[in-house]
């Protein structure tokens, strides 16, 4: 079972203006308020918390769900999300959001945030980057420091040669989608495995 969060005011929706420039604008924009990742984290728990009544509840799902292996996995700012939920702690924005039913997680283009600590991240983590995925922290060396800094057992990493910031998502450009699809079947198999 697959859940897709959608975030308002933090979500794609703001790179759909005629102007790309906007979108990233909008982006920087969310990047500087520390509330946008905090309701993130949020989400996750209302949506976990859901995903549990609904197992428990006369529903589609009741029974169906097992919650003692559960998976998050985020792209970009939901890898930071996704993190944080995991047990990463971000100084400006609080470490209270450690979801301990979560039992794996996949970063893929986390982005990097001041003084971030890793001794809550108890479960492994699977970090995705490429060596061009610049995004907005500089360069994917510096997106590779998460991997650097989880101590927990099965954290791996993988690193695709090429591969932009939004190699692993919808790319802003149409033109870009040729240079972008080669690498999703590989994407695909190493998050699924």
């Amino acid at each position: 079972v697959f859940v897709f969060l959608q975030h308002p005011g933090s979500d794609p929706a703001i790179f759909k203006v005629d102007n790309p420039k906007h979108g990233v604008a909008a982006m920087r924009e969310v990047l500087k308020e520390p509330q946008h990742i905090l309701d993130r984290a949020q989400d996750i728990r209302f949506a976990i918390d859901e995903l549990a009544r609904l197992n428990q509840e006369d529903s589609p799902l009741q029974n169906r769900l097992d919650l003692s292996r559960l998976g998050i996995a985020g792209h970009s700012y939901g890898a930071g999300a996704a993190m944080i939920s995991a047990g990463e702690g971000v100084p400006e924005v609080g470490e209270k959001y450690r979801d301990v039913r979560i039992t794996a997680a996949i970063a893929i283009s986390p982005p990097i945030f001041r003084g971030l600590k890793f001794e809550d991240v108890r479960l492994p983590v699977f970090v995705v980057t490429g060596t061009q995925d610049a995004g907005f922290t500089r360069t994917w060396v510096f997106r590779h420091t998460i991997y650097d800094k989880i101590k927990s057992a099965g954290t791996c990493l993988v690193v695709f040669k090429g591969a932009e910031h939004f190699t692993f998502g919808e790319p802003l450009q149409p033109s870009d989608r040729a240079k972008t699809e080669k690498f999703h079947p590989l994407i695909l198999a190493a998050t699924t495995a």
